[in-house]
């Protein structure tokens, strides 16, 4: 009985460290992917930040504001 506990515990955390891999391996590459992404997001959004701080600024109408004192 105590060997047959043993082999099943020993199958069970085989099985479990295996899944852990693959699921740690999986996990890696999305966390590249997403990292790709945010990366490329971010280079784009400096880009246009550029361009927006180059262009010339915009004007802003001038209303007169009448104060009662």
């Amino acid at each position: 009985m105590a060997l047959t506990n043993f082999l099943i515990t020993c199958g069970v955390l085989g099985a479990a460290v295996l899944l852990l891999r693959t699921d740690v391996r999986s996990s890696g590459k999305y966390l590249q992917r997403n990292m790709k992404t945010i990366r490329s997001w971010m280079e784009e959004a400096q880009e246009g930040a550029s361009k927006a701080a180059k262009s010339e600024p915009k004007q802003f109408p001038q209303n007169k504001v009448d104060k009662d004192v």
